[in-house]
């Protein structure tokens, strides 16, 4: 009978390079993410960026960097050129929402 593993297990093993099982399945994580990016920076025409944050993404880095996900971003056919120039960052702020928050606040009070 197979194991049971959570979600951050899963993970801090594919960090450490341990299991090649939790491995595939962080990279699968990231190809499919890339793809999916990509398809909603085409919806929108996200030629300014696309940022991506929360969850696990800021843990998983080393791997995000060396995994599909660019490959699968930009792959969508004749519209590589558009893709490839669409800069996509991750965000790494512990709280960027009440950042941007307060950032708006003291605009709003010319602070």
């Amino acid at each position: 009978m197979p194991q049971q593993v959570t979600a951050v297990r899963i993970t801090e093993l594919a960090l450490e390079g341990i299991d090649p099982v939790c491995i595939e399945t962080v990279n699968t994580f990231c190809g499919m993410l890339g793809e999916y990016a990509g398809d909603m920076a085409l919806t929108v025409s996200a030629s300014g960026g696309v940022y991506l944050g929360g969850g696990i993404l800021p843990r998983i880095v080393p791997i995000l960097g060396t995994s599909t996900f660019s490959t699968r971003f930009t792959s969508k056919w004749k519209l590589y050129g558009f893709m490839n120039d669409i800069p996509v960052w991750l965000v790494t702020a512990e709280y960027p929402a009440l950042i941007g928050a307060c950032h708006l606040l003291r605009q709003q009070l010319n602070i």
